[in-house]
């Protein structure tokens, strides 16, 4: 009985085909019966793959339809980097939703404050409580960001393979490629790490893309701006940030090999760029906290 492919819609034979012909999906059939634990495990893994692949795949048919069609002109309005700005755009709303959520949620706890002290509160109290709730309906102005350019480079870096990783959710290849590209991108191949002076230089296209894909695919889990978030808010303290993002499991430095390469990672927990070995180990000459520093200094906004 022939099936489809799920990511491009091809018929194929599943006695003869593990591969689909059309766009390379793996159509190798998933182990166990229907009903074990080990089946459903790798059925919800494969579920959250189709979706990005099919984004990937429609992506990549409308970008070759419209060059077909347009030829030249194609790469003056190319429709893959409308496609991305709006995706960014959607992200930052989602951002703004989810902030507008947590607000909510603290003036609803303020108002239940307040109405159970009411009646046994000086007006004094009273005016501080709604003090406090009224900075919550403070409007806030905030300049437009900068639409992100996806995917964009100083120094001529094809991101298009990092992106399918991450896609994918193949999170240690990812990042094991995001220290490669950093280097290539650095121009550090040769020395085969990056300290703080590179960093301080490093092309800030190719940092910001390299932030903007983590945190895209990652569904604003990953990235150096999360990773400044915590950085920030521990105070700079390297130990207490590695307690944060897990980089630290109960007093022990993580090795690379106990890196949790999941969706399941604290936030911030990737990537790793600071660090190769283990977490208390630097680079070089150079301290993981420095470099750690250094990148992440480099995001004023």
């Amino acid at each position: 009985m022939p099936c489809f492919c799920p990511i491009c819609d091809r018929e194929y034979d599943p006695e003869t085909v593990r591969r689909c012909l059309g766009c390379g999906w793996d159509l190798t059939p998933l182990p166990g019966s229907p009903r074990s634990p080990l089946y459903r495990a790798f059925l919800d893994k494969q579920q959250q793959q189709i979706h990005w692949a099919i984004k990937l795949w429609v992506r990549d048919r409308v970008g070759r339809e419209y060059r077909q069609e347009y030829g030249d002109r194609a790469s003056q309005t190319d429709p893959i980097e409308a496609i991305a700005r709006l995706e960014a755009k959607i992200d930052r709303l989602d951002r703004v939703l989810e902030e507008a959520r947590r607000e909510r949620s603290q003036i609803k706890q303020q108002l239940q404050q307040l109405l159970a002290t009411f009646d046994r509160s000086s007006f004094d109290e009273i005016k501080a409580q709604l003090s406090q709730i009224s900075q919550y309906f403070t409007p806030k102005i905030e300049a437009d960001e900068p639409e992100n350019p996806y995917p964009s480079s100083e120094v001529g870096i094809d991101y298009t393979e990092l992106l399918n990783l991450l896609a994918a959710g193949e999170w240690q290849q990812a990042d094991e490629m995001t220290r490669s590209l950093m280097l290539t991108a650095g121009d550090r191949q040769g020395k085969g790490y990056l300290n703080c002076e590179d960093l301080e230089y490093f092309p800030s296209m190719d940092l910001g893309t390299l932030d903007w894909a983590w945190q895209a695919y990652s569904h604003g889990r990953f990235g150096l701006r999360v990773q400044r978030t915590v950085w920030q808010e521990v105070g700079g303290d390297y130990t207490v940030f590695c307690d944060r993002v897990g980089w630290r499991d109960r007093d022990n430095w993580l090795y690379y090999d106990e890196v949790d390469f999941s969706l399941e990672a604290p936030p911030g927990h990737l990537p790793i760029f600071a660090w190769q070995q283990r977490a208390c180990y630097g680079k070089g000459e150079v301290t993981a906290a420095e470099l750690l520093e250094a990148a992440i200094a480099r995001f004023n906004d």
